[in-house]
């Protein structure tokens, strides 16, 4: 991903996250259209701005010292979920991926393994929907349950931090690799332990969090051209 350590960027750097998160070639019509869908995903997202309940449109606005005109400032938090917003998405795929091979590729990439979650999280609620309706009798004779399955507590922040150290030691054998986002690790983390439960309704995020920490998929080479 392109997100960096920075606390917050404008709508401009927004739309160039944008575009190189979907291979967009570049084209003033496109990005007038992109931060049109900008506007409206945000006001879209409800928000909290000053105690009053408002959309992230209006909660993102500042007026710069010295400056006659507003701009929109996000944070790294805002930026993601605008990034990977199924709004997001579908907009680019009926209105943009026409115009780019490699968009309706990525899309369509995405599309199906979104489908490859669904499917796998619709599995689990269904295997723990069948386990909540046996009795304690049924329980002990028919479902086989792993004696090595323990209560799991939720994960600390420092721990988490541990783990990100862990992962970068591992980066160093790569010659150059993108910041992990530790964050994303953190929340990633403290899903896990659902995996043991069977109250859990688990949904395609779940499974994306459970699969992304399980394949460690928080670092990427970049591109030794783009460091020359």
């Amino acid at each position: 991903m392109l997100y960096d350590d920075r606390s917050y960027i404008d709508t401009q750097e927004l739309a160039d996250i944008i575009f190189a998160e979907f291979k967009i070639d570049e084209n003033p019509n496109i990005r007038r259209n992109i931060n049109k869908e900008i506007i409206r995903l945000c006001k879209a997202i409800p928000a909290v701005k000053n105690g009053k309940n408002t959309d992230l449109w209006e909660k993102s606005r500042i007026l710069p010292k010295g400056h006659k005109k507003a701009k929109h400032l996000f944070t790294v938090k805002e930026r993601r979920q605008i990034v990977r917003s199924a709004a997001l998405k579908e907009y680019i795929l009926k209105n943009i991926a026409e115009f780019s091979p490699q968009v309706k590729e990525k899309i369509a990439e995405e599309t199906s393994r979104r489908k490859e979650l669904k499917k796998a999280a619709d599995e689990i609620n269904k295997r723990n929907s069948l386990y909540e309706e046996l009795d304690e009798e049924q329980v002990s004779e028919d479902v086989y349950i792993d004696d090595e399955i323990e209560e799991y507590g939720f994960v600390s922040r420092e721990e988490a931090h541990r783990e990100k150290l862990f992962m970068m030691v591992e980066a160093l054998f790569l010659e150059r690799f993108t910041a992990i986002d530790e964050e994303l690790l953190w929340k990633d983390m403290n899903r896990m332990p659902l995996l043991a439960s069977t109250n859990t309704d688990f949904t395609p995020e779940i499974m994306e969090s459970i699969r992304r920490y399980e394949n460690k998929d928080y670092y990427k080479p970049l591109d030794k051209k783009e460091n020359e």
